[in-house]
């Protein structure tokens, strides 16, 4: 873990969280719940954020139990690592890549949006806009559901959670404390709880909704996959081991799992997603002052069968061109848009630490 990029994601969770709040009631992400910040080295897979809202001191933890464990935002559940979360748009550009590289789409196709999906007589599932006909690239930009209805219906759910499996959703990404393990939407989950799938599940899993629910530190991971052209490594958070005889054992990076996508498959994603901050749904986030650095990124909005705000999500990789870092911050009820607001916040921080040159600590000065 990076201290001072901890401190940020953890500031900038309680800022924006305090933000929406602060909110009249019925307003979009009012009643926020909760939020996380997963971010990756994606050379090694190494953690180096992973921040849960709300937390606690943790120097007073006996002192205060009785206050921390009655808190009804339940700061002793660390959301980063256990939480589970529907994710939205974001699970697109695997999909994407998983249907241009099986050709289930070749690299040209297009699909028409009117707003409205009509391949089913009994259900009419929706998207956000009317975006005519439009590629892989500008359905990415804009996050056109309709496109990717009929992507993943296409595609079919067993080749989409075959990638998705490779992706390290519904997986446990190895890391070395505690996780929850998520769940990947599909026949045998259905099964499991004594229902049927459906051929609407299907297009609702290519869009992050039906059952899948996945932790932040697995959106990180995906991320990371997507970042490394389809390499994944397991996550860690040590980074060597000090024994006593005095040898040092560093922790090299492992393989999880490797994605055999095409250059194409590559090339249209990646363009996708750097639209999505340049001209699509993440842009407002960016477009304020100097980035500095280049981002491919996805925003996800995950709706809730209870009458709350919906959920945000948001995956980014950078710099585009040799990606050193993912990130994966998803809102509980705090709708996408301020999820790309603390990505944004984070990624800031971890290339400023790069430009500024830090010298030692003087002899004798306490590290703060």
């Amino acid at each position: 873990l990076d201290m001072a990029l901890q401190a940020v994601a953890q500031q900038a969770l309680d800022s924006k969280i305090t933000e929406l709040r602060a909110q009249p009631e019925g307003e979009d992400g009012q009643d926020v719940t909760s939020g996380s910040v997963v971010m990756l080295d994606v050379k090694t897979g190494g953690v180096l954020v992973c921040a849960s809202w709300p937390g606690y001191d943790l120097s007073r933890y006996y002192a205060d139990y009785e206050e921390i464990s009655s808190n009804p935002d339940k700061p002793l559940f660390n959301r980063a690592l256990d939480g589970a979360f529907a994710c939205g748009s974001t699970m697109k550009p695997g999909v994407a890549l998983a249907a241009l590289t099986e050709g289930v789409i070749p690299p040209g196709y297009t699909y028409t949006c009117h707003k409205v999906y009509n391949r089913f007589s009994d259900y009419k599932p929706t998207c956000m806009g009317t975006h005519y006909t439009i590629n892989v690239v500008t359905a990415l930009a804009k996050s056109c559901n309709i496109f990717f209805y009929e992507t993943g219906f296409q595609l079919g759910i067993e080749k989409m959670n075959a990638y998705s499996a490779l992706y390290g959703l519904g997986q446990k990404t190895g890391i070395e404390v505690g996780e929850a393990e998520g769940v990947l939407a599909g026949p045998a989950e259905r099964e499991a709880q004594g229902l049927v799938w459906n051929p609407g599940d299907t297009v609702s899993a290519a869009i992050g909704q039906s059952d899948n629910l996945f932790t932040p530190l697995q959106l990180a991971t995906y991320c990371m996959t997507i970042a490394n052209d389809g390499v994944r490594y397991k996550t860690h958070l040590v980074d060597s081991i000090h024994h006593y005889d005095g040898t040092v054992e560093k922790i090299e990076p492992e393989v999880a799992a490797r994605v055999s996508f095409t250059q194409e498959a590559i090339d249209a994603v990646r363009e996708g997603m750097i639209r999505v901050v340049t001209d699509g749904t993440a842009s407002s986030a960016f477009s304020r002052g100097n980035v500095g650095y280049t981002v491919a990124a996805k925003t996800g909005t995950a709706q809730n069968s209870t009458n709350r705000s919906d959920h945000g999500t948001f995956i980014a990789y950078a710099p585009v061109e040799d990606p050193e870092v993912a990130i994966a911050v998803v809102m509980e009820n705090g709708t996408s848009r301020p999820a790309a607001d603390v990505g944004r916040a984070v990624l800031d921080a971890y290339f400023a630490a790069k430009t500024q040159s830090q010298g030692p600590t003087a002899p004798g000065e306490l590290l703060p």
